[in-house]
C-alpha cells in the first residue's frame, strides 16, 4: 500500500468518524455556579486509535489518559492510542459574580466594608484544571485584594465623608488594585478579569456619626464666623460714619467760631462807621459808603451755606480766604482813617481819599 493510499484511508476514516459522531445527540455538560470544570466523562478510542469528542459552544475539552497525560481539543475527530480515557470540559463563557461583602480595618483603625461584582472568563483551560476549586481561588484572590486596599488607606479616603478631601480613592483605583493583585496570584492566572464593578462602600457607623456631627459643627462655626464678620463690618462702617460725622461737627464748630469772630469784627466796624459819620473831622461820604458796602458784603459772606454746612472742601477754603481778604481790606481803611474821640483831622487830602477807594471798572 502506497503512502497516497494510506492518506486516502485516513481521510476516509476521519470523514466517517465525524459523520457518525455528529449524528449522535450529546447533552451539554452542566456546571454549578461554583464550578468551571465538568467531568470526568468516559471516553474511548477504537482499535484504530480514533475517536470523536462531542463539541459544544464556548467549551474546551481535555482528554486525560491513564498516565495523566492531557490533550486540549475543541472537540471533533481525535487520534489517540486505542484505550479508555477521561474527558473534562472547561467553560470559557464570560460569567458575572457578586462577591460577598469584604469588611476589615483601615489604616486609621476604622471598620470599612466594600462589595464588588466581577466579570471574568477562563483564558487557560489546562491551567485552570490544575487548580483545585479554581473559582474559589479567584474569588478569594479578589477578596484579598479588597482587604489590601482597605488596610492601606484611611477611612476618609475610602468612604469620602469629606468632599473636599483630594485623596479620596475613586472606583477606578479600587478596580485597578483588584486586577493587579489577582494578576500576581498564581491560582488566579488562568482567569481574565474583564471588569470589576464597585457596588457599595460602607463606613464605620459610629465614626460616620461623629464625622457628621463634626461637619455640622464646622458649618455652624463658619456661619457664626460669617455672622461675626458681618457684624464687625457693620460696626466698622458705623464707626466710620460716626468719625465722619465727628469731623463734620468739628468743622462746623470751627466754622462757627470763625463766623462769630468775623461777625464781631463786623459789629466793631459798624460802630466805627457810625462814629466816623458823627465825627466832624471825617465827612467824606463816598469812602463811608464804600466801607459800609464792604461791611454788608462781609456779613453776607459769613452767612453763606458753604461756611455753615461744615463740609471741608476747596470751595470752603477759597471762601474763607475771600472773607479774610475782605476783612483785612476794610480794617486797613479803618486803621488809616481812625480818629480819636473829639479829635479833628485837618490833613485829609481828596487825592488820598481817591487812592484809598478801589478803581472803578471801565
Amino acid at each position: 500500500m502506497t503512502e497516497l493510499d494510506m492518506e486516502d484511508d485516513d481521510g476516509l476514516m476521519k470523514y466517517w468518524t465525524e459523520f457518525f459522531g455528529r449524528k449522535k445527540q450529546f447533552l451539554p455538560p452542566s456546571f454549578d455556579d461554583n464550578e468551571i470544570v465538568a467531568g470526568p466523562y468516559p471516553f474511548s478510542t477504537n482499535l484504530l486509535g480514533v475517536g470523536f469528542v462531542p463539541t459544544f459552544h464556548k467549551l474546551d475539552a481535555i482528554v486525560v489518559a491513564a498516565n495523566g497525560e492531557r490533550q486540549l481539543t475543541q472537540g471533533g475527530y481525535i487520534e489517540l492510542p486505542a484505550g479508555n480515557y477521561k474527558l473534562y470540559y472547561v467553560d470559557r463563557q464570560e460569567r458575572y459574580k457578586v462577591l460577598p461583602e469584604v469588611k476589615t480595618t483601615t489604616s486609621d483603625g476604622a471598620q470599612v466594608a466594600i462589595s464588588i461584582g466581577i466579570t471574568f472568563h477562563v483564558q487557560d483551560s489546562l491551567a485552570v484544571q490544575d487548580v483545585r476549586n479554581p473559582l474559589d481561588a479567584l474569588f478569594k484572590g479578589c477578596e484579598a485584594a479588597l482587604r489590601h486596599t482597605i488596610r492601606t488607606h484611611r477611612h476618609d479616603e475610602i468612604i469620602g465623608e469629606d468632599f473636599d478631601n483630594p485623596n479620596i480613592i475613586v472606583d477606578d483605583e479600587i478596580i485597578e488594585e483588584v486586577k493587579l493583585q489577582v494578576s500576581l496570584s498564581a491560582a488566579c492566572k488562568p482567569f481574565w478579569l474583564v471588569y470589576v464593578d464597585v457596588l457599595d462602600r460602607k463606613g464605620h457607623d459610629r465614626l460616620l456619626s461623629l464625622r457628621e456631627q463634626q461637619v455640622v459643627q464646622e458649618r455652624a462655626g463658619k456661619k457664626d464666623v460669617s455672622k461675626i464678620r458681618t457684624q464687625t463690618e457693620v460696626a466698622e462702617e458705623q464707626l466710620g460714619l460716626v468719625a465722619k460725622q465727628g469731623k463734620v461737627i468739628a468743622q462746623q464748630a470751627h466754622n462757627e467760631a470763625f463766623r462769630r469772630e468775623i461777625l464781631f469784627g463786623v459789629e466793631k466796624m459798624s460802630i466805627a462807621l457810625k462814629r466816623f459819620r458823627e465825627s466832624s473831622g471825617f465827612q467824606h461820604e463816598e469812602l463811608l459808603a464804600y466801607i459800609e458796602s464792604q461791611n454788608k458784603v462781609l456779613q453776607a459772606m459769613v452767612k453763606s451755606p458753604i461756611l455753615l454746612n461744615g463740609q471741608h472742601s476747596d470751595d470752603l477754603q477759597l471762601w474763607i480766604e475771600k472773607i479774610n481778604d475782605a476783612q483785612s481790606h476794610i480794617l486797613q481803611i479803618i486803621n488809616r482813617t481812625d480818629l480819636q474821640d473829639g479829635e479833628q483831622n485837618d490833613d485829609w487830602d481828596p487825592t488820598m481819599i481817591q487812592l484809598m477807594l478801589p478803581r472803578k471798572r471801565k
